[in-house]
């Protein structure tokens, strides 16, 4: 049996802060977010939801009292001024040296805690095409951090991606990224996620 080379790992939604990304989640799924931590090489910090043993939901923000990083924020932070909404998604990879992209920037090393990852991040902070085009992680061996994570009875039950570069977005991925929540689609920039909650589907965007 061939093991896909990228699965889904998490969304990540971006705020302003964690309050009013907590309260985001909150209005739209009825659930409140468990806290994270933060990156200190980053500057910011998030909260975090299991979606199973291997996935979860991410709110993240720039930490108010972490330190100012000496390079561009990831996922755009530092350029958002906006309502929470859903900035990016990521996917876990085996051998992220192997399946990186030039359009992914760098794979850096990153910490929360006594947890270390590997991530892509493009210099200047900026998502890839808006968002739509997954950044790839790659977590320690012995065990995906989610299962350590809170679970408040939320899962993922489909997550949908337009934008005009869904082409090269699925052929990235190639034909062993087989899950088929995920649905990938040419048209305007857009996401739209539905989980099954303790109070049934609900939807973030």
């Amino acid at each position: 049996m061939t093991l896909p080379k990228l699965v889904f790992d998490h969304i990540a939604i971006i705020a302003r802060t964690l309050d009013e990304g907590a309260s985001y989640v909150s209005e739209h799924l009825g659930i409140d977010m468990p806290i994270g931590g933060e990156h200190p090489f980053m500057g910011t910090h998030n909260l975090l939801l299991s979606l199973g043993d291997m996935e979860f939901l991410e709110v993240i923000a720039i930490d108010p009292d972490g330190p100012q990083p000496d390079r561009p924020r990831w996922f755009n932070l530092d350029r958002f001024d906006g309502t929470p909404k859903i900035g990016a998604w990521i996917v876990g990879s085996r051998d992220i040296t192997a399946d990186f992209s030039k359009k992914h920037g760098e794979i850096i090393n990153m910490t929360r805690g006594d947890l270390k990852w590997q991530i892509t991040v493009r210099n200047d902070g900026r998502l890839v095409s808006n968002g739509a085009f997954p950044q790839l992680i790659q977590w320690p061996d012995d065990i995906h951090p989610a299962s350590r994570m809170e679970k408040r009875g939320c899962t993922l039950k489909s997550f949908e991606i337009t934008h005009p570069d869904a082409v090269e977005i699925s052929n990235f991925l190639d034909v062993t990224f087989n899950d088929e929540r995920i649905k990938i689609a040419e048209g305007q920039p857009a996401f739209k996620a539905v989980f099954e909650t303790p109070t049934g589907a609900k939807t973030l965007s």
